[in-house]
């Protein structure tokens, strides 16, 4: 993926020193975990998890657009994977690398991923969670 991030940019001009940037920032939000001290990591990384802190109904609306994105996936199939991207998330403490992200974003953030995570573990059933071991 970071090869391809900078192929493409190097293809329309931009320089290789920003297209290494640009293609490092866009893997942290892969694993959503960048060093303490990265502060453009955190704050895109803040960014791209912001979704998680919206009001019930707008988090439920991206919700519902990640499972219609994997619809070729049978629900319970769908609800495994989702739960261990949901749990792995519920488990980063904090959820947020800025003191202002957490202030705006991490009380409902827990929220939303809460109830997600009860919702499809309905589905799946308790002792399939996705929760290690």
């Amino acid at each position: 993926l970071r090869r391809l991030a900078v192929e493409r940019l190097e293809s329309v001009g931009v320089p290789d020193v920003e297209a290494a940037e640009v293609a490092r920032l866009i893997l942290l939000t892969l694993d959503h975990a960048p060093a303490p001290d990265d502060e453009f990591g955190v704050l895109l990384v803040d960014a791209d998890l912001s979704i998680l802190g919206q009001p019930a109904g707008r988090y439920h609306y991206y919700s519902r657009g990640i499972r219609l994105e994997y619809s070729r996936l049978e629900a319970r199939k769908f609800a495994s994977g989702r739960l261990l991207a949901l749990n792995r998330l519920s488990s980063k403490r904090p959820l947020f690398g800025s003191a202002a992200a957490q202030g705006f974003w991490e009380a409902r953030a827990r929220e939303n991923l809460d109830v997600e995570i009860q919702r499809w573990s309905r589905l799946v059933g308790a002792e399939q969670a996705g929760k290690p071991g």
